[in-house]
């Protein structure tokens, strides 16, 4: 019974991208396999920081200072990935931009924005000042 169970789960992860777990709704695709080197993260009180969305996952490892932003956020589905991408759109990343294999570069005219997706779900933010 639990193996038909995991299989209906399965179809239905496919076709709508949500499963029903543990008593709630979750994205399934979206989750990390290994956390090892991930934390807990505050994102950064900086105007670099504030340019962009905050990530739906606080998850990941951050390096941050009134120039630089690096973040890898981890749990990040492609969907969710995507998602990001158009919020950073509308809030003005999209001038001088770059796709290429999954990878989005815009600036806003004051920061650079480069977002990637790597392996395990984890999504790459790289900013820094135009120059």
């Amino acid at each position: 019974m639990k193996k038909k169970l995991l299989v209906t789960l399965a179809v239905v992860l496919v076709l709508g991208g949500f499963a029903v777990g543990q008593g709630r709704a979750e994205e399934t695709n979206n989750l990390t396999t290994d956390l090892s080197g991930y934390t807990e993260m505050s994102w950064p009180d900086t105007d670099m920081a504030h340019s962009i969305p905050t990530p739906a996952s606080s998850t990941g490892s951050m390096y941050a200072t009134e120039k630089t932003v690096v973040a890898d956020v981890a749990n990040t589905s492609e969907d969710s990935y995507n998602a990001y991408i158009e919020k950073c759109k509308n809030a003005g990343y999209d001038n001088n931009v770059v796709t290429e294999d999954g990878m989005y570069a815009a600036d806003n005219g004051v920061y650079t924005l480069v977002l990637s997706m790597a392996d395990d779900n984890v999504m790459n933010i790289s900013m820094n000042v135009v120059e």
